[in-house]
């Protein structure tokens, strides 16, 4: 389906990101809020691995408030997303 390469777009947050405990999933750093970053940016990702199941891995980072850069690689299923460019083009 998709391969190392392409741009993704995140249109909604994945079920396993849902089901992760509360310690992963929540607080200012944690995989729902970065996700929901993801969503809301509304812009293309570069898929950098793509898993067995079909789960693509994408690479960001953030500014916090006070000046420090966080990098973030989340796994998203595919039904997740959508394609905005291939990497074959």
């Amino acid at each position: 389906m998709y391969q190392v390469g392409d741009k993704v777009i995140v249109e909604k947050v994945p079920p396993s990101v849902l089901a992760l405990p509360p310690a992963q999933r929540d607080g200012t750093e944690g995989t729902l809020t970065v996700v929901r970053r993801l969503i809301r940016k509304g812009r293309p990702y570069q898929v950098f691995k793509v898993e067995t199941d079909g789960r693509v891995w994408l690479r960001t980072s953030f500014v916090a408030k006070n000046l420090v850069r966080y990098f973030h690689e989340v796994a998203i299923e595919a039904d997740c997303v959508r394609l905005y460019s291939s990497a074959t083009r």
